[in-house]
């Protein structure tokens, strides 16, 4: 029985890597910022991410402006492809950007999709108290993009 446990934790969690293959901010969730003191990362999947409405969410918070930069290309990179997209530039730089990236992956049926959305901010914009803060999210979740967006303002 434990061992099918641990399979399945296995699947699960290689399912989280596989959904965000071909995206550039793929390579920002390789562990490279667990051990940073400028960055948190956070993984949320399984039984704790759909009680919140979502199949997973990863998030990448980062006070570093230098990979803030990195993360700002890795995310104009992807939301050029976006299916749709809210974005505000301030200085010729990338502000806000609400992306939806479109499905996971080719479904049968609209009940099988599953839909997947990149949020950042830099805080460093801001126009009141700005922050030396870059934060990426990454979420994937049967629902449109209004649902997730008031998920995000929470």
């Amino acid at each position: 029985m434990k061992r099918y446990i641990v399979i399945f934790m296995l699947c699960a969690y290689c399912a989280a890597l596989w959904a965000q293959d071909g995206l550039a901010i793929n390579a920002l969730f390789d562990g490279r910022f667990k051990q940073s003191p400028t960055a948190t990362e956070i993984l949320v999947d399984g039984g704790k991410a759909r009680a919140i409405g979502l199949d997973i969410y990863r998030s990448l918070t980062v006070t570093d402006m230098a990979q803030g930069k990195a993360i700002e290309q890795n995310v104009t990179h992807d939301g050029a492809r976006a299916k749709s997209k809210e974005v505000e530039y301030r200085g010729g730089r990338l502000y806000y950007g609400f992306y939806e990236l479109g499905l996971v992956r080719p479904v049968k049926t609209e009940k099988q999709a599953r839909y997947r959305y990149v949020f950042y901010l830099n805080q460093s914009l801001a126009n009141k108290t700005p922050q030396n803060r870059v934060t990426l999210i990454y979420m994937e979740s049967k629902h449109g993009p209004e649902k997730i967006k008031q998920l995000i303002k929470k």
